[in-house]
C-alpha cells in the first residue's frame, strides 16, 4: 500500500521492530503545519531539503552519521552504510 510521509511516520512509530530507529524529514515544504505535523508523526527531526544535490547529500551523511554514532545500534555501521 503507499502511504504518504505522515503516514509512513506513523507506521513506523507504532512497529515494535522500527519504533525506535531516528527518523528525520527532508522537505522543500517548509511551514510551521508541516513541521508541527511532522513531529507530532514521530519525526525526530524536520530538515528543509537543499536545492543543490550534493548540499542535499552531505548533510544526508552528516546526519547519518551523528544518529549512527550516538545510538547503541546493534548491527555493524560498516555493513549498513557506504558513502
Amino acid at each position: 500500500p503507499k502511504l504518504d510521509g505522515l503516514a509512513a511516520l506513523r507506521t513506523l512509530r507504532i512497529n515494535p521492530a522500527t519504533h525506535d530507529l531516528p527518523l528525520l524529514v527532508y522537505s522543500r515544504e517548509f511551514n510551521q503545519a508541516d513541521v508541527l505535523q511532522s513531529y507530532r508523526a514521530g519525526a525526530n527531526s524536520f530538515v528543509p531539503k537543499p536545492q543543490d544535490e550534493a548540499q542535499y547529500l552531505a548533510l544526508f551523511a552528516s546526519q547519518l552519521t551523528y544518529w549512527l554514532d550516538t545510538r547503541d545500534w546493534q548491527f555493524n555501521r560498516q555493513e549498513c552504510v557506504h558513502v
